[in-house]
């Protein structure tokens, strides 16, 4: 998840990456306050944990969306001729709920990033 402080001196955002659950596995692994460097106005500054906030990261999403075409589109292409080949209706239904797979794939992404943000927002 990508964590970001607000530079004092010009306003804008540090983001860096860490690989932590909430805020207390932040504080243990890193202690209470945290060096960061303005990429800006190139100034180094101490911040305090609770000033530190967490948002949803970029590319879990761009995982899941990926995910979610590309399974969609290889599922489709493999299933296709079992889709007309076969005249029972049932079977048909169960090869186009397979295709649920990948959104469920994307939806279970989605969703534990957004948990995560907000558990380290919260805590």
């Amino acid at each position: 998840m990508k964590l970001y402080a607000k530079c004092p001196k010009c306003k804008s955002e540090i983001s860096f990456t860490k690989w932590v659950s909430d805020r207390i596995e932040f504080k243990k692994s890193n202690g209470e306050y945290i060096s960061l460097t303005c990429k800006n106005c190139n100034k180094k500054t101490k911040f305090h944990i609770v000033n530190i906030e967490a948002k949803e990261n970029k590319i879990a999403h761009f995982i899941a969306l990926s995910v979610l075409l590309i399974g969609t589109s290889l599922l489709l292409i493999f299933l296709w001729d079992f889709l007309f080949l076969t005249i029972n209706i049932y079977t048909i239904a169960g090869l186009l709920s397979i295709l649920v797979v990948p959104s469920i794939i994307f939806g279970i992404i989605t969703k534990n990033e957004r948990k995560r943000v907000r558990l380290f927002n919260y805590s």
